[in-house]
């Protein structure tokens, strides 16, 4: 306890932001096939041809959403030391875009955006660079 009185301010930033960030990621992570079923295919019904269509493409999103991540991390490690808060805070709130622009698309294709925007805060999560 005496360890964490005395840590510095930008530990509680930072654990404050991952943890949201994080809350994010696992919603996504259950929650996600079901949502694209339901706003892209129309059904709930876990065993119908349409929710496992569903399902499929929801991993070819989270591909995209890895690839994405893979090439905005590339862009990330090159940002001057002087301007990787900013990077970090635009990345984050481009990801957080995306995460609502789920709920609001109805089509397969323009999810590709959204997941897109979802890797572009993930790169920023795993970044070995201190947001502060």
């Amino acid at each position: 306890m005496e360890l964490l009185r005395k840590v510095p301010k930008v530990f509680w930033t930072v654990s404050l932001v991952q943890l949201f960030c994080w809350m994010g990621f696992q919603y996504l992570w259950t929650y996600g096939t079901g949502a694209v079923a339901q706003n892209v295919w129309n059904t709930i019904e876990p065993s119908s041809s349409a929710y496992q269509a569903a399902g499929n493409w929801f991993g070819i999103l989270s591909a995209v959403q890895s690839i994405a991540a893979v090439l905005w991390s590339l862009g990330l490690a090159r940002i001057p030391n002087g301007r990787h808060k900013l990077g970090y805070a635009v990345s984050l709130l481009l990801g957080g875009i995306g995460f609502g622009l789920i709920f609001f698309i109805h089509s397969q294709g323009a999810l590709l955006i959204s997941f897109v925007l979802i890797g572009i805060a993930w790169a920023a999560m795993m970044t070995s660079r201190s947001p502060c």
